[in-house]
């Protein structure tokens, strides 16, 4: 979750809205939602249809992403995301399952 929630933070200083919703919420007694839309005014950077990272530093690339894919597949869960060009957002929502048992 810090991971997302720093590259959001990241975006939102550069961008010129500055703007960051974070939403958890129950969805239809199965899933455990997180919803996070941050502005930003640049397109998403894809690389085999991976999100890319846009950081100067070339060796702290792609380690924040693989650790919110690690905790995904732990707990089962699913990521989407989508870029909204005109309202300059970018959109991820988390989806774990109730049942998932928490080790």
């Amino acid at each position: 979750m810090s991971n997302l929630l720093d590259n959001s933070i990241e975006s939102c200083i550069k961008s010129y809205n500055k703007n960051i919703l974070l939403k958890f919420y129950c969805f239809n007694k199965s899933f455990i939602v997180i919803k996070l839309i941050n502005s930003c005014d640049k397109n998403p950077i894809l690389k085999n249809n991976k999100l890319i990272s846009s950081k100067q530093e070339i060796t702290c690339h792609g380690y924040g992403m693989k650790n919110i894919e690690k905790a995904i597949n732990k707990y089962s869960g699913n990521m989407t995301w989508k870029y909204d060009e005109l309202n300059r957002e970018f959109s991820t929502i988390i989806m774990f399952p109730i049942t998932t048992q928490l080790n």
